[in-house]
């Protein structure tokens, strides 16, 4: 099991490495309003931007490149459809798990689980911290995948929920 932390508010969150004590990545929201997102990973510069005016799809692309799409379907989960290292269409899911509903599970179509978001609030910083686990992925769908682009593509979905668990 490897974990992350998501710190920041409104437009600029740090990855950081909970083994390594390090950050790894910056993810941006260039506006606050807007559901656009970037950051830059191993040399390649990823962008998630609404595909249609209610923000329910999100594309998402690597180097101008897409490379998949974030779909919300209601309230209740997300959709990812990504493209593996080997060019091959994946599918997974995240949907609310946990005894009152405050955690987040990304899981393959064989309901593998791949990894788990916990929005922890900080009343120091009036802010959320994300907690991730992410389980290993040799015996999943996600296996062709690198794990920190999954890791910003859940965050995104974590804003959302909390966003639309807020709003009613």
């Amino acid at each position: 099991m490897h974990y992350y932390t998501f710190e920041g508010r409104f437009s600029k969150y740090n990855l950081l490495d909970d083994q390594k004590n390090e950050s790894l990545l910056t993810l941006y929201f260039p506006k606050w309003f807007k559901r656009d997102a970037k950051f830059e990973w191993n040399q390649h510069f990823y962008t998630i931007s609404p595909k249609n005016f209610t923000g329910m799809k999100m594309l998402v692309s690597c180097d101008n490149r897409e490379v998949g799409e974030l779909e919300q379907e209601w309230k209740n989960q997300f959709t990812f459809r990504l493209e593996d290292n080997t060019g091959m269409t994946k599918y997974f899911t995240i949907k609310k798990e946990g005894a009152f509903k405050r955690e987040y599970l990304l899981a393959d179509y064989q309901l593998q689980p791949i990894l788990t978001v916990k929005p922890v609030w900080n009343w120091q910083k009036w802010q959320f911290n994300y907690k991730f686990e992410v389980y290993p992925l040799e015996e999943t769908e996600a296996r062709e995948l690198d794990p920190v682009p999954i890791v910003c593509y859940s965050l995104i979905a974590a804003r959302q929920f909390i966003r639309s668990k807020s709003q009613g």
